[in-house]
């Protein structure tokens, strides 16, 4: 079963209808959106004068809350297939991207300098490398004093949009992972400690050394946390702002649902693992007002809050494609007329 249907399928109250003012909106989804959405939504009400407001309740109840039509959009850092959409009558769009990165806990090892490489990740969460000192850890860190430790592997317990991101670049990397466990927002994983939320990621990898995992890069740097680079396609692909941008600038989406974005062969030494915030609003809706002021609200983020978004060691939509496959995706959503509800305003 989809990762929507589990979630409505397990829902066993849904909230009310709810009362709107006559232009303001209300949001609610991805709890690593909130620090950003509530600087965002801060600046448009002062120079729009119209109130967005945002709960941080996590991206499955806010697809949750957006399916009962609770709130007038949410955000969520796990992505929806087209068929999860249409089941619903929800539109789907990217609004600003972060990073996912390894951390760990390991004595000796200045921060910068440890190399992994994809398949070398997998190995270590199926299990098959357990020590630090492994061969294949030496070979990507030549000259390095590597203890003979055991490596402590930590993951979310929780339903996870890093998890979803990191499970899709290890089904990338490895045949193995790929056949026997695939993508998962929440799955069993084969070894390991599971641990909730990333604040639990933060206090497990302080506390276990040896220990390794995976965080936002926000997150990673805030906690002070080690983070590996990755090698890719034989070059070290830094963790770093830079690189995730232009790993983000060169993404282009595959389908109208913006499900799955791929990034040309000759980029392959960008940071792999980028993880992108997606917004849901309603594609059919029954009164059309709400529906234009959060387009109007993310047309203003497009247009406006770049310099917010990085500050908060986020990546805006830059990519003049991307935007163009956004507005044409808003002129789908029609009134119940029949209309086209998006007609003013040009995303940049």
């Amino acid at each position: 079963m989809s990762l929507l249907l589990k979630i409505i399928a397990s829902l066993t109250l849904l909230m009310a209808g709810h009362v709107h003012a006559q232009t303001d909106i209300a949001g609610a989804g991805s709890s690593l959106s909130y620090p950003v959405m509530k600087e965002l939504t801060k600046q448009y009400q002062a120079q729009k004068n119209i109130k967005v407001s945002y709960s941080s309740v996590g991206s499955g109840e806010g697809i949750v809350q957006m399916a009962a039509r609770v709130v007038d959009f949410s955000l969520s850092d796990i992505p929806l297939t087209q068929y999860e959409l249409n089941s619903q009558n929800l539109l789907q769009f990217p609004v600003f991207a972060s990073a996912i990165v390894p951390v760990f806990n390991l004595p000796g090892i200045e921060k910068g300098q440890l190399k992994l490489s994809g398949t070398l990740l997998a190995d270590i969460y199926l299990g098959r490398v357990t020590q630090w000192n492994d061969r294949a850890i030496l070979e990507l860190n030549p000259g390095k004093q590597l203890p003979q430790l055991a490596i402590k592997v930590i993951y979310r317990s929780d339903i996870s949009g890093s998890s979803y991101v990191l499970t899709s670049y290890l089904s990338k990397a490895s045949v193995h992972w790929n056949t026997h466990y695939g993508i998962g927002s929440k799955l069993k994983w084969p070894v390991g400690e599971g641990v909730k939320g990333s604040a639990g990621v933060e206090q497990a990898v302080k506390a276990e050394v040896g220990s390794i995992s995976y965080l936002e890069y926000g997150a990673a740097t805030t906690a002070s946390l080690n983070i590996a680079n990755l090698v890719v396609n034989g070059k070290t692909a830094v963790a770093n702002v830079e690189s995730f941008a232009s790993a983000f600038d060169a993404l282009s989406p595959v389908r109208p649902s913006f499900y799955q974005l791929t990034m040309p062969s000759s980029n392959l030494d960008y940071w792999p693992i980028i993880a992108i915030t997606y917004a849901l609003v309603s594609k059919k809706p029954s009164e059309d007002d709400e529906v234009k002021e959060s387009l109007s609200f993310f047309n203003w983020v497009y247009q406006h809050g770049a310099p917010t978004v990085r500050s908060f060691n986020l990546l805006p939509v830059t990519s003049k494609k991307t935007l163009s496959s956004i507005a044409e995706r808003w002129r789908t959503i029609k009134d119940p007329k029949g209309q086209a509800i998006w007609s003013e305003g040009v995303l940049r």
